[in-house]
């Protein structure tokens, strides 16, 4: 928003998310609209993420300061639940849209955790959550009938 309220000069990610919603460069009101549309859904706000990833690349520096601030905060989701499982070392699968598709906030979650957990090893995901969560109940199921 500060690019487009005029705080900072306009940004490769400006320009992109313009054209994703099909706004003239500038139409603030537009991009305000579209936000809080009753038919604006978490989805299609999501769908705008490749952009800061695709921005970042070409060196958008205020599309790179929203993916470091994205590998934070991921970074301090994982921490809470580490430390009360006690799982320090081991591996963590790093899944998600975000951590699978877009390798600077999956490397910079992984160097925030490697700094706070050096025995964690990570890897990516081999089913979908659905199947952990699946596989999890009937393992669940076969040991409660032991």
């Amino acid at each position: 928003m500060r690019a487009l309220d005029g705080r900072l000069p306009p940004t490769a990610l400006t320009r992109l998310v313009y054209g994703r919603l099909g706004l003239d460069d500038g139409d603030v009101r537009g991009i305000v609209r579209f936000t809080y549309a009753p038919e604006t859904d978490k989805k299609e706000i999501a769908a705008l993420a490749p952009l800061v990833a695709e921005a970042a690349a070409a060196g958008d520096g205020a599309a790179r300061e929203i993916l470091s601030r994205a590998s934070r905060e991921l970074s301090l989701l994982v921490a809470p639940v580490a430390d009360s499982l006690g799982f320090e070392a081991g591996t963590l699968a790093l899944a998600g849209s975000i951590l699978t598709h877009v390798e600077s906030v999956r490397d910079g979650v992984e160097t925030l955790l490697r700094a706070r957990y050096p025995r964690m090893a990570f890897a990516a995901p081999k089913e979908d959550a659905a199947s952990g969560a699946a596989l999890l109940a009937w393992e669940s199921v076969r040991k409660s009938d032991i």
